[in-house]
């Protein structure tokens, strides 16, 4: 996912993931402690916005840690090291699509030669055709007088 995306959550989805009642994510609606969009009759709440209230709010922040979405970092914590990323290989990795993404301008384009092309190209000789013994060809026709 991007950088510049920007993730909504409804009322209840908000509700479930930080461990809270409904009506205490309306009350921040309501005091303007959340930023939101309504979308087809619905308030869409900025993930952003929901992260740095839950911070701010002490007992929702514990709440959170108790009934939300914290219960399960530590089951998500990865204990063996053999298989968890490592952090100069994750970094090399970022650089490369970086570089993929934005190359270096060059500083000069390279100089291309252009060659004339041949004045006159002989046709290779079909089947019907055979050089005489004088060096030149002939239709392999011959007369008979």
């Amino acid at each position: 996912m991007d950088a510049d995306t920007i993730i909504r959550l409804t009322i209840s989805e908000a509700a479930k993931l930080f461990g809270v009642n409904q009506q205490t994510v309306r009350r921040a609606l309501s005091d303007g402690e959340l930023t939101y969009v309504i979308v087809q009759g619905r308030y869409k709440i900025n993930f952003e916005s929901l992260l740095k209230w839950s911070q701010r709010r002490m007992t929702v922040h514990n709440k959170m840690n108790e009934r939300g979405i914290g219960q399960y970092i530590e089951k998500w914590r990865i204990k063996n090291t053999l298989f968890s990323p490592n952090p100069k290989l994750v970094e090399k990795a970022r650089a490369k699509r970086q570089a993929k993404k934005n190359p270096p301008p060059s500083a000069e384009p390279e100089a291309v030669q252009i060659q004339p092309a041949p004045e006159k190209i002989e046709p290779p000789p079909n089947a019907s055709e055979r050089p005489t013994d004088a060096g030149q060809w002939s239709t392999g026709q011959t007369s008979f007088l």
